[in-house]
């Protein structure tokens, strides 16, 4: 189940941590996340992680200060180094588009803040009293952030038209040629745009940098498609492992551009098993309308 919908399952249906807790043992999530939640009445909060593996992120203690809450939204990386990583950059559980970061006090004494254009919790963060007649005091400093994953963050949060964006990574790209998140953020937003030829362009480019990534190759398998060459796109999707680390959009794009393949290769059962595979994964109508909508405008773009 998508994870904000177990949050307004919580919001609505829990008066206490106990109700809070049997929700997430009724409901999971379909990718790994952490998750603070407090109790104001009785300034009791709990950390729940969802991942696949036996290894916590956290060290788990039976208390947490604030400091403690800080670092665990700053953390970019899980157990194995990839939890919370997204290509080559780190995308944090509460960095990169997340512009404000409030974290209430448990006492109901004021709460802390930090905002910015991007990497909300690793901005500067503030405490603002209940009183409010006195000033914001800094409680921790901003941390650095790559110059590189700034710039991403900056229009990845920025109002901006799918082209704009394009634009604005193809201008990056000049500073950052080898990054690969830069060229298939580049592409990504490029199809949205409709500008083919530099989909097809930033695509590759990134997959030149990083062949073994499963995202790229599966966007690519898409450009293979686009271009009739069925066998060699057949091929690819059918040597590419994804697991839990990877989006849930690109898992299910997956599952739906092979079944499609298996179809044209007449590979019924195999076609059928890959589809009912993209059903049970895929329950949120969001992400249904976004890759048959993709794979749609493959086979449009391609009459």
């Amino acid at each position: 189940m998508p994870h904000h919908i177990i949050y307004r399952i919580a919001l609505e249906e829990c008066a206490s941590l106990d109700e809070l807790m049997d929700v997430y043992s009724n409901y999971s999530g379909y990718i790994g996340g952490s998750y603070l939640w407090s109790d104001i009445k009785t300034s009791t909060g709990i950390l729940i992680e969802n991942i696949s593996t036996e290894q916590s992120v956290y060290k788990i203690t039976e208390t947490y200060n604030i400091y403690d809450v800080v670092k665990i939204l700053r953390t970019t990386a899980g157990p194995f180094s990839s939890l919370y990583y997204k290509e080559d950059l780190a995308w944090g559980i509460c960095n990169l588009m997340t512009h404000n970061l409030i974290i209430f006090n448990s006492k109901g004494h004021g709460f802390y803040m930090a905002n910015g254009k991007s990497y909300g919790s690793c901005n500067a963060i503030f405490y603002f009293s209940d009183d409010f007649t006195k000033s914001p005091v800094l409680f921790l400093p901003q941390i650095k952030i790559n110059s590189c994953e700034k710039e991403i963050g900056n229009i990845e949060g920025g109002i901006y038209t799918d082209e704009e964006k394009f634009y604005l990574y193809k201008e990056l790209d000049k500073s950052y040629p080898k990054i690969s998140t830069i060229h298939f953020l580049a592409g990504s937003y490029a199809f949205k745009a409709g500008l083919l030829s530099e989909w097809i362009e930033y695509i590759a480019k990134a997959r030149e940098i990083l062949p073994d990534n499963p995202e790229y190759n599966i966007e690519y398998a898409g450009v293979l498609i686009y271009q009739k060459q069925y066998d060699e796109a057949f091929h690819l999707l059918n040597n590419i492992h994804i697991d839990y680390n990877y989006s849930i959009r690109y898992k299910a794009l997956h599952l739906a551009l092979l079944s499609n393949l298996c179809k044209v290769k007449n590979l019924r059962n195999r076609a059928q098993e890959l589809k009912n595979e993209y059903e049970i994964l895929l329950q949120e109508k969001q992400y249904i309308d976004q890759i048959e909508a993709y794979i749609k405008a493959i086979t449009y773009y391609v009459k």
